[in-house]
Formats: structure tokens, C-alpha cells, sequence
């Protein structure tokens, strides 16, 4: 069976359980995509100390049993997070665990993997009244599909809804055969995805790193000219002409509102 590996944050090298191994049910859960979309979800969790150690991707799957009763709301992903689908042991010898969350859309199922436990983070991730992405641990919030005074949907709150379970069945057994199809069909699912770490969270860092450098570069492209105006001799303060003709393009930095650049 294919398995996944990956190093954490700890410097534990992390391995897939077996399915034979994983007797951990699986939460259902609803995320509300139209209030932050997956891709930006992603980038948010790349540049902070969530866990996020890998980007994978599966095929999808034609039949998962869900909650009786259940519709997705609109503009909102279908999500399974996978408790400790992960083990590994630091160079101390202490042993961690990790989770998977996985996103299930009509071009397969996406899966971002955690060197840690994320029952907070799903429990807790929000979009504040301001937009802001944050863990609300201790403020009061409405559930995204709950609607305000004028029947509209209100596109802030948790981003995750939990509307069910998935158990392994069979409970207390490391057996396989009379598993619950629908729960060995994601952990199995999980364990044959491929990791598209080079294709999507590189590129969001080389991006973001290319568009801070260049307003940065602009910020000291300004300072020279304000230097260079008073009457002072920039030649040997690292002032290159052929930098500052290429900084003067548009295309390098965004302008503010009043036409300067922002320095930041």
C-alpha cells in the first residue's frame, strides 16, 4: 500500500498509517468556500505556524455515505478531516501525530497535511466581521449558514460547519475486512494522493516573495531620488541607474491611490 511521508515542523519524520492501523472516526464537515476560497485558505496556512506540511491531491470519489437529511449549502466544499493519519517520532524520541483535511469537489479531492492535531483549528477558523481570517477561539460566532434579519446570508463565522461522522466500525479491531466502505474509501483515498507542493504552494511563495522584493526595491528607488534632490552624492550608497531605470516600470509595484509608491 502506498503510504506518504513527510518531515514535521519538530523535525519528526511523519509515515501514513496503514488503514489496518487507523481506528479513528472521521468528521464531515461543510466549508464555507464563498467566504474564503480553498486556493487563498491555502496560502493562509502556508504563511503561518498552523502545521500545513504538504499539499496532496486524489481522485474523487463517486459514493461517500453522509449524514441522512443533509444538502450542501451553496458555495460551500464538502470536507472530511482525517485524525492522526500520521506518526512519527522526534529526535528526542517523542512520539507526534498528525492530521489530514480533505476537500472534495467535482476534479477530486484535495488533501493539506498537518504535522499536528488541527481539531482547533477546524473547530475555531473564521473570517471576522472585518474579512480578517483568524482563529476565534473566544469570540461568539454564528454559523455561517444561519441567516440575518433580511433572510441573507451572512458570508462571515466559523468556516467550517460539522454535519457529521464517519466511523471505522467494527470498533476495537485492527481488522480491515468489515470496515465501513465509506470511511476505509478516504483514509485509502488519502494515502494514494500525490503531492502538489511544487505546482501550487511554491508558486504562492516565490510570488508573494517576488511582489514584497519589488515594492521594497521601489521604496529604496524613492529614498535615492529624495537623497539625489537634497544634493547628495549616491553613487556609493549602492545606486545603480539601470536598477532605478527598471524600478521606474509600472508593472514592477503596485501604485496607491494618490500615484506613490507604498513603502512598507
Amino acid at each position: 500500500m502506498t503510504s506518504i511521508f513527510f518531515f514535521s515542523s519538530t523535525g519528526a519524520r511523519m509515515k501514513s498509517l496503514q488503514y489496518r492501523s487507523h481506528r479513528y472516526s472521521l468528521r464531515l464537515l461543510h466549508y464555507g468556500n464563498h467566504m474564503l476560497e480553498f486556493s487563498s485558505l491555502t496560502e493562509w496556512l502556508m504563511h503561518g505556524d498552523y502545521g500545513l506540511a504538504q499539499c496532496r491531491k486524489a481522485a474523487g470519489l463517486n459514493s461517500v455515505a453522509v449524514t441522512d437529511g443533509d444538502e450542501l449549502p451553496e458555495g460551500c466544499w464538502e470536507a472530511v478531516h482525517v485524525p492522526n493519519a500520521f506518526s512519527g517520532t522526534t529526535t528526542e524520541g517523542k512520539s507526534v501525530k498528525g492530521d489530514a483535511l480533505g476537500f472534495l469537489h467535482p476534479d477530486g479531492i484535495e488533501w493539506l497535511v498537518f504535522d499536528r492535531d488541527i481539531e482547533e483549528l477546524v473547530n475555531f477558523l473564521m473570517v471576522d466581521s472585518k474579512g480578517r481570517v483568524c482563529i476565534g477561539k473566544y469570540t461568539h460566532l454564528v454559523n455561517f449558514t444561519e441567516t440575518n434579519d433580511a433572510g441573507d446570508t451572512d458570508k462571515k463565522g466559523r468556516l467550517f460547519d460539522h454535519v457529521g461522522v464517519i466511523e471505522k466500525g467494527n470498533e476495537g479491531k485492527r481488522g480491515v475486512k468489515e470496515a465501513n466502505p465509506a470511511h476505509r474509501k478516504l483514509v485509502e483515498n488519502l494515502n494514494s494522493s500525490v503531492s502538489v507542493e511544487e505546482d501550487r504552494p511554491f508558486a504562492f511563495i516565490q510570488s508573494r516573495r517576488i511582489k514584497d522584493l519589488n515594492r521594497r526595491l521601489l521604496a529604496v528607488y524613492h529614498k535615492w531620488e529624495l537623497f539625489k534632490e537634497a544634493g547628495y552624492d549616491i553613487s556609493e550608497a549602492g545606486y545603480d541607474p539601470k536598477l532605478a531605470h527598471a524600478l521606474r516600470k509600472p508593472d514592477l509595484a503596485e501604485k496607491e491611490g494618490n500615484g506613490e509608491y507604498k513603502d512598507e
